[in-house]
């Protein structure tokens, strides 16, 4: 029978160094997390989930790992504590993003992460076609991660801010000089539905 699971993770051995290292329970779960984050983006009952991402709930870590519930729950409060993860509950699950860096920064060596920059400048700009493709993908998942807005104004964003230069050496929002995708999503859907309210013109009509 072929094993459930395939593939492996790396753990540098800066590990070593890490400040939760010789607590047990939470180096267990941190572990056990690496291996049950995602590696590529796709789609759980409506959700986007990330690379470095996982859905899961208390109990089923607690199962997974033969920690009890309240070993979970003190371990996934240092970890966020230390900025080595996020979580986001929902009603049934919760969602896990992994942001420690020995984790982001060697699972895969063909990813680029994109790390919060000074003024939050956007990646900066590349001549070579291959890793301009893995820019427009990082940004393609960055902002299909904001999925409290409509897809269809995700697809009008994505496809305007992703048009190449003359040159083809560069896209469009990496030629801002200022950037926040959030906070640039909120503007065009402002826009977008302010655009969409009918005039007094087209009530009379």
């Amino acid at each position: 029978m072929k094993p459930k699971n395939i593939g492996f993770i790396k753990l540098p051995r800066t590990i070593l160094e890490w400040q939760w290292y010789d607590d047990v329970n939470t180096t267990k779960l941190m572990v056990h997390l690496l291996l049950k984050a995602n590696f590529q983006t796709k789609q759980w009952k409506g959700h986007l989930i990330l690379p470095n991402q996982l859905i899961t709930s208390y109990d089923k870590l607690a199962i997974e790992t033969g920690l009890t519930v309240s070993k979970v729950r003190t371990a996934i409060s240092k970890l966020k504590r230390s900025n080595d993860i996020k979580t986001q509950a929902y009603n049934k699950f919760t969602k896990i993003e992994i942001l420690a860096p020995f984790f982001i920064d060697i699972q895969n060596d063909n990813q680029i992460a994109l790390k919060p920059q000074s003024n939050h400048k956007p990646l900066t700009t590349t001549n070579n076609d291959k890793e301009l493709e893995k820019i427009k993908q990082k940004f393609k998942e960055e902002v299909y991660s904001h999925s409290q807005f409509q897809i269809s104004i995700l697809n009008k964003f994505f496809n305007y801010w992703t048009q190449l230069n003359k040159a083809k050496t560069q896209m469009r929002f990496q030629a801002e000089k200022f950037w926040e995708t959030k906070k640039r999503i909120e503007n065009w859907a402002a826009n977008e539905k302010s655009q969409s309210k009918p005039t007094m013109l087209d009530i009379n009509r």
